[in-house]
């Protein structure tokens, strides 16, 4: 194929979301010199990208944000957001010299395989692939830009007679990472902002959040207990195992209130919360549902929590649940019914199905979303591996690596569910 000029996919380094900001701060306070290596993985394993468009396209996007830096708009935008404790002021004079090193690129399989040692390549590599990708078809296929937001706005109106239904604030726009466009995610966020009654009223995206003045929330990712995995591992394996509850109580002592929502599926969710405590339960906001059977999440989490005596649904003390694993709006309904009257407050993370449904371009012209991530794969040159509650989606390291750190976590692959569509 020939090299293919395409529209510039990131234009901001607050193009992404925002749980990007915590994390690196995490990095910054506690392992400031690790050096974590991330790579992008396609599970969607029928969709050959590098057959889509050319290795030349995409190092002609990556290089493009290794020119941008950081503005004092943005900087100063990221320190009013409150999302840093006292030592934020110096984080953010860091970031103003931040500038993306040299990414690796290779093809293999039919795939890119894109390696970055920069802790904000994640959703901005992501975000170019789908940008290229969404390009490419629109251009096979003879499709122009304003088509495509025509018939994303069709189909999000399809929807929001469901999200009506649902409690104001409750849908918070997650879309970044699968968006099939930026364009895309930033109209379709201004109409359901608008015509929803409050029940989305912010984004995840922190440009989306400085431009339109809403709320920019945020959990913690993975890549947290990944990097304490990473700083354990030649301590041998009961550090490995101490290393997931070492992060909790790091990221609890460094961050608010707004961000001790914990995930709990790095290793299956009997792993988290077999070592769960009262003390941890009651300084926690609550827990983030991103893979497995949602129904037995929930009732797993109701459990162990009225076992240690929390009472879920104090206004004050009790919980939130987050659900953020491929929703859709019928979804997101039979959870809160299942759910809500259980805990204080139910909150959907709303991505891909909103940000990257293109309706009769996904179904005639293969513009449906693939299921791409960029994990970290080694920190300070050692294997990190994330099983998950779904074992379609563990990534990192050698089937010797994911067995022992199966073996550590007593984690079963056979028990655990594989749940479609990977998101």
């Amino acid at each position: 194929m020939n090299s293919i000029q395409f529209p510039q996919a990131i234009t901001s380094l607050v193009d992404q979301d925002q749980y990007k900001f915590t994390e690196a701060y995490y990095r910054w306070q506690y392992h400031r010199d690790a050096v974590i290596s991330y790579e992008l993985i396609n599970r969607t394993k029928g969709e050959r990208l590098a057959e889509i468009f050319t290795k030349e396209a995409l190092i002609e996007q990556l290089n493009s944000v290794r020119e941008l830096r950081f503005t004092e708009p943005e900087l100063a935008f990221l320190q009013g957001t409150g999302m840093f404790t006292k030592t934020g002021r110096a984080f953010i004079e860091e970031l103003r010299s931040f500038q993306f090193s040299e990414f690796e690129v290779e093809v293999r399989d039919g795939q890119f395989v894109v390696r970055s040692t920069d802790i904000f390549a994640e959703t901005i590599v992501l975000s170019i692939v789908n940008h290229l990708r969404t390009h490419s078809l629109m251009r096979k296929h003879g499709i122009k830009l304003r088509d495509i937001l025509n018939e994303a706005v069709r189909v999000l109106h399809t929807k929001i007679p469901d999200l009506l239904k649902l409690p104001k604030g409750s849908v918070l726009e997650f879309g970044t990472r699968r968006r099939a466009l930026a364009e895309v995610q930033a109209l379709l966020f201004e109409i359901v902002f608008e015509e929803t009654n409050g029940v989305i009223d912010a984004s995840s995206n922190t440009g989306i959040a400085m431009r339109t003045g809403r709320p920019n929330p945020g959990t913690h990712p993975h890549a947290g207990y990944l990097l304490e995995q990473g700083i354990a591992y030649p301590q041998g394996d009961d550090a490995i195992y101490q290393s997931m509850m070492k992060f909790v109580d790091n990221w609890s002592a460094l961050m608010l209130y707004p961000s001790l929502v914990w995930l709990t599926d790095q290793y299956g969710h009997e792993a988290f919360l077999e070592q769960w405590t009262k003390t941890r339960a009651e300084n926690s906001r609550g827990y983030r549902w991103d893979s497995g059977p949602w129904k037995e999440w929930t009732d797993q989490v109701i459990q162990v929590n009225r076992k240690l005596e929390i009472n879920l649904t104090d206004r004050y003390q009790g919980k939130d649940l987050v659900y953020s694993d491929g929703l859709d709006t019928k979804t997101m309904l039979e959870i809160y019914e299942y759910a809500s009257p259980h805990v204080r407050s139910i909150l959907f993370g709303w991505g891909t199905n909103l940000t990257n449904d293109l309706g009769v371009y996904a179904q005639r012209y293969g513009m449906k979303p693939i299921s791409i991530v960029m994990k970290p794969t080694h920190v300070n040159g050692y294997p990190v591996v994330k099983l998950s509650a779904n074992p379609a989606k563990v990534t990192g390291g050698s089937k010797v690596d994911q067995e022992r750190i199966a073996h550590i976590f007593r984690y079963n692959r056979v028990k655990h569910k594989t749940v479609q569509p990977l998101v």
